[in-house]
């Protein structure tokens, strides 16, 4: 049967109240005689001393101040803080726990919680923070192709959210239909790892939206090259290539085709692969990945084991086939062509193999794959995913657009 803390006598009430705040198995340091109350009280496993006054240090894990009367409260934030512990204080209402949470936050100090306690006590826990930890998250806008239903754009939007900053507040735009929520952002981060299609009619928009947002980094590479030779798609992707503070890029063959001369271009690779582990196959059958894949809404989890129980793969699909070159002895590809029903074709399966293994294979033929060489991509794109997220920490570590 629950208690309610407000039905029982003032100082039991406060006690069993703090108590609430106190994680099981912890060391607690009560300050002042009436701070004894919360020993009975305390949860599974937990370790109790008492103190008049704070000690130079401690291997408590939490303080505890019920003494309501305690003086110099600032002296005894100032003393909690140089010990780095977490603090429970009991404080009378208003004035009092208005003098209380001015010395704690001047003392390093952030209000994890607090609640009233009757018959007018607030109580409250404040734990040790540093100035570069707190302030409110930054605003990114992240443009990409996440609503398809395709395999890799799905990946591609976790392994983006697993880079960001843990404040990051995240709005995400789709490219194709073009759709861009109507508010201020900090950070513009087009792509998600995929490539960008020249066709896309957007490419000009997306010039243009980078001129509204203070910074900006590329994640993607390219595909159907030959189609950004057009005067209009060839001028939108330099506009935009020169607004990105850098762009990751996904092949060697985007840097040799559009990054030359720019110093803000760096090679990321396909940052998938890292979303696959190397893995063992356990069926001697062969697998066939068709086109249509895109289309299945399949748990991403299970399509990879599925993927990697396989020693000979076939796909028709890039980010299938990568998941296949972490586990099969032997694949094979078939490129996609666009989708207009000629003969162009996205050239991003012969850039993938050319990135891994130095060299391209032959279509729909299988061919051995050398578990080396996916080892050391996978090093080389994990060490370039660090820095990717090193960046983005800095770019959203300081100031903050106005509401």
């Amino acid at each position: 049967m629950g208690r309610s803390v407000n039905s029982i006598r003032p100082q039991t009430a406060l006690a069993l109240a703090a108590a609430d705040m106190v994680p099981n198995y912890a060391r607690v340091l009560g300050i002042g005689q009436d701070s004894r109350a919360i020993e009975p009280c305390l949860p599974l496993g937990c370790a109790f001393s008492l103190t008049g006054a704070l000690p130079g240090q401690t291997d408590a894990d939490l303080l505890v101040l019920l003494d309501e009367q305690t003086p110099e409260i600032s002296d005894l934030a100032q003393a909690a803080r140089r010990l780095g512990k977490p603090i429970v204080c009991a404080r009378p209402e208003a004035e009092a726990a208005e003098t209380l949470a001015e010395a704690m936050r001047a003392a390093g100090f952030r209000l994890q919680c607090s609640q009233p306690v009757a018959p007018a006590a607030r109580l409250s826990k404040w734990v040790p923070t540093s100035a570069d930890t707190e302030g409110p998250g930054q605003r990114v806008l992240v443009m990409s192709y996440c609503n398809m239903a395709n395999f890799g754009d799905r990946l591609g939007y976790h392994m983006l959210n697993g880079v960001l900053p843990a404040d990051a507040i995240v709005t995400y735009g789709t490219i194709r239909p073009w759709h861009v929520p109507d508010q201020g952002y900090d950070l513009l981060i087009l792509g998600i790892g995929n490539s960008l299609i020249a066709s896309d009619a957007c490419l000009p928009e997306l010039a243009d939206l980078l001129d509204r947002v203070p910074k900006a980094i590329g994640i993607f590479g390219t595909q159907y090259r030959e189609q950004f030779a057009h005067p209009t798609a060839a001028a939108a992707l330099d506009r935009i290539l020169g607004k990105l503070t850098t762009w990751w890029a996904r092949y060697e063959d985007d840097l040799l085709a559009f990054g030359r001369g720019r110093g803000n271009v760096r090679h990321l690779g396909d940052w998938l692969i890292s979303a696959f582990p190397m893995a063992a196959p356990t069926s001697d059958k062969g697998l066939t990945i068709p086109p249509d894949i895109i289309r299945q809404e399949n748990p991403l989890d299970r399509m990879i084991q599925q993927i990697q129980s396989y020693r000979a793969v076939s796909s028709a699909r890039l980010h299938t086939l990568l998941c296949a070159l972490t586990s099969a002895d032997h694949v094979a590809y078939q490129e996609q062509k666009i989708d207009d029903g000629g003969d162009l074709v996205s050239g991003k399966f012969r850039s993938l193999l050319l990135d891994i293994f130095g060299r391209t294979f032959p279509e729909d033929e299988l061919f051995a794959v050398d578990r080396a060489a996916v080892v050391r991509y996978k090093r080389k794109v994990d060490a370039n995913i660090a820095d990717l997220r090193t960046e983005l920490h800095a770019l959203l570590g300081s100031g903050s657009i106005d509401g």
